[in-house]
């Protein structure tokens, strides 16, 4: 029996005139190398602008259209790119702070624009948490009021949150005077926080030479109900203003009788 042994060259020779003809034929079937030709065809990356992007079915909106490529496509793959909000802030970004406790749907409340600028139409504090936010609660992180461990209800009651505001006032000393709980009978819900706080005074403090005295300065003690004019009132220029007053007295109480708004 005779064995041929074929030559090394016309092997490598075959080899080579029959590889291209394999690709094409290989080329033609098979998800695999469907997406190798699709790759090898498509636009290089650098060359791909947000306009561009603006035509596929994912247009770039908002703080999208502000990053680059590989923040989205990780590793530059660009087949299979999620669109769905939680697969990318979750899933492969992972940053989601509340770490889905709040939900999947992004756009039930956010928009692409920032994830501060919540639309009101879409979710309410007051109609979903039952407490309306005004004022300096407008301008707080979730956090500042629910911690990092959820979203479970909390009080509404001013002393829930600001008792420790409360218990260090030191002028007015609220604790010791008893003032009310309730910080909105005078600070309301102001955008200013604590300054500006408004209450019914008797006395005019609002204007004129009393206008922006120091609490402490009439009232000495914790007492609030308790007034002194006598520390500002010296006695003997107030005696000579009043040498032909009848019934004058030099006391606190007698100055506020004939006094009461303050005026001469």
């Amino acid at each position: 029996m005779i064995y041929l042994r074929p030559k090394p060259g016309l092997i490598v020779l075959l080899a080579g005139a029959l590889f291209p003809l394999l690709l094409v034929l290989g080329a033609q079937k098979g998800t695999g190398q469907e997406k190798a030709v699709r790759a090898a065809t498509a636009k290089p990356a650098q060359e791909w602008t947000a306009k561009s992007h603006d035509k596929t079915n994912f247009p770039l909106i908002g703080k999208h259209r502000t990053l680059t490529c590989r923040e989205c496509h990780v590793n530059n793959v660009f087949e299979g790119t999620p669109t769905d909000c939680e697969v990318c802030h979750w899933q492969r970004r992972q940053d989601d702070r509340y770490g889905l406790r709040l939900g999947t749907r992004c756009s039930d409340c956010h928009n692409p624009m920032s994830w501060k600028k919540v639309d009101p139409a879409k979710w309410s504090h007051e109609a979903e948490a039952g407490f309306r936010l005004e004022g300096v609660h407008r301008t707080l992180d979730c956090e500042a009021c629910h911690g990092s461990g959820g979203f479970a209800p909390r009080p509404t009651a001013c002393a829930a949150c600001h008792l420790n505001d409360y218990n260090g006032t030191a002028d007015p000393d609220h604790r010791a005077a008893g003032f009310p709980l309730d910080c909105t009978e005078c600070h309301g819900n102001s955008a200013n926080g604590w300054t500006g706080a408004s209450f019914i005074h008797d006395f005019p403090i609002q204007s004129g030479k009393h206008a922006g005295l120091a609490c402490s300065e009439c009232h000495r003690t914790s007492d609030f109900r308790s007034f002194s004019c006598l520390e500002c009132h010296e006695q003997t220029a107030t005696n000579d203003k009043h040498s032909r007053t009848t019934g004058y007295a030099y006391s606190s109480p007698a100055c506020y009788a004939c006094h009461p708004k303050g005026a001469h």
